[in-house]
């Protein structure tokens, strides 16, 4: 599937407050931190993640807020949010 392609995506975005500018988004493929995370399952990121554990995995939304509480709005405390071109995300 190509995001992009599929739901016209200009850009994507996600809530981190501990994220800082110019520093990798998640973690290399199989990497030793891939490997060594906390969360392996990618239903238990989104349905059960704390913030105190890791993650393999990593979220993004086509929206900052989404009408009924959705979108990258419900994962900040300090309405931290980066903002990525889709087209890194297609094939």
């Amino acid at each position: 599937m190509n995001p992009k392609k599929e739901f016209n995506l200009s850009y994507l975005f996600r809530a981190d407050d501990n994220y800082k500018i110019g520093n990798p988004v998640g973690f290399e493929l199989d990497s030793e931190e891939a490997i060594a995370a906390d969360i392996q399952n990618p239903w238990v990121h989104v349905l059960d993640k704390e913030s105190t554990q890791t993650s393999r995995y990593i979220s993004f939304s086509t929206a900052i807020v989404i009408k009924g509480g959705g979108g990258s709005q419900k994962f900040t405390k300090k309405t931290k949010f980066s903002k990525f071109l889709g087209k890194h995300f297609s094939n």
